[in-house]
């Protein structure tokens, strides 16, 4: 078993860092390589869109999809926030969650 990692790990930018499956507009499904480049872009854009002094977000998209990971794991790492998932879309419980921790919620 390797050893936990104490610190983040030096990688190129233009590296491959996910390699997300879609069918796109052919339906043929294909593998689309992301590097750290192309996230970090599509985070900032996706920061740009909302207020930077707003509370966190809770997040109940699932982080195997695109947006999810995005704005579930990438989003708050970005502004140095905590993470807030939630693996069930109960509204009622959201809410409380929203009140009892000034959460924001989005997907």
């Amino acid at each position: 078993m390797a050893e936990p990692l104490t610190e983040p790990v030096a990688a190129d930018p233009g590296w491959p860092a996910l390699v997300a499956y879609t069918s796109g507009t052919t339906s043929d499904p294909k593998g689309v390589v992301h590097s750290h480049l192309t996230l970090g872009a599509e985070v900032r854009q996706m920061a740009a869109e909302s207020p930077p002094d707003g509370p966190p977000l809770l997040v109940a998209a699932p982080v195997g999809h695109a947006m999810g990971m995005l704005g579930a794991l990438r989003m708050p790492i970005h502004r140095g926030e905590p993470i807030h998932l939630l693996d069930l879309w109960d509204p009622t419980r959201i809410l409380d969650l929203m009140l009892e921790h000034d959460l924001s919620c989005g997907s």
